[in-house]
């Protein structure tokens, strides 16, 4: 079963590959907006949830062919980075997971 290989090359051929890197941007945008103006609750939901169904959308609309390896991981590294301030030592435990050997609180 290869529904779980993932594809690798430039991530900016495929559309939906830009929509998908254009939508974590927005997140990030939106979280760190809401940071700003210590609406906690909203940075939250920015974080979490909005990001997760854009990379539920990304799942659904690639069904067809493979996910972009980088892409993914992108999304992990930024979602885990924007949940750090909300749950440190879980998102600690995910930066080790990912390789980083600094901590993700620097």
């Amino acid at each position: 079963d290869d529904s779980h290989e993932l594809r690798a090359g430039p991530a900016d051929e495929d559309l939906l590959d830009r929509l998908f890197c254009n939508d974590i941007s927005r997140c990030v945008a939106g979280a760190a907006a809401a940071h700003e103006a210590h609406q906690f609750r909203d940075a939250l939901i920015w974080s979490f949830d909005l990001l997760q169904q854009c990379r539920d959308r990304y799942r659904s609309l690639t069904s067809s062919k493979k996910q972009h390896k980088m892409l993914l991981r992108l999304y992990i590294t930024t979602q885990t980075l924007l949940l750090a301030p909300f749950c440190p030592h879980y998102c600690e435990h995910v930066w080790a997971q990912l390789g980083k050997t600094d901590s993700i609180m620097r």
